[in-house]
């Protein structure tokens, strides 16, 4: 991953949604999900962090799915619940 494992806690995770949110390699998001799912189950947020204007560049740069970004944008600021993120494919196999 592109990320260095030094930087602060909130910011990595941030850095990982940014990844993911706009690579248009699809091990890269892979990878950048693999991430933050753990940090997130172990209640790694960014709390008022908006991450909105990321969603919506990257919704019209064409990432394959939308309403989970928007999703896991809402869980990283602290928005909505982690169990919000169940349902979609890509946290499953995360």
């Amino acid at each position: 991953v592109l990320v260095r494992k030094e930087q602060p806690r909130p910011l990595l995770i941030e850095c990982l949604f940014y990844q993911y949110a706009h690579s248009k390699d699809e091990h890269i998001q892979k990878d950048s999900l693999k991430e933050i799912k753990p940090l997130l189950q172990n209640n790694l947020r960014s709390p008022g962090w908006d991450l909105s204007d990321n969603v919506e560049r990257a919704t019209k740069d064409g990432h394959p799915y939308p309403d989970f970004l928007d999703k896991l944008a809402r869980v990283i600021s602290e928005e909505i619940d982690i169990q919000e993120l169940d349902n979609f494919k890509p946290w499953q196999d995360a």
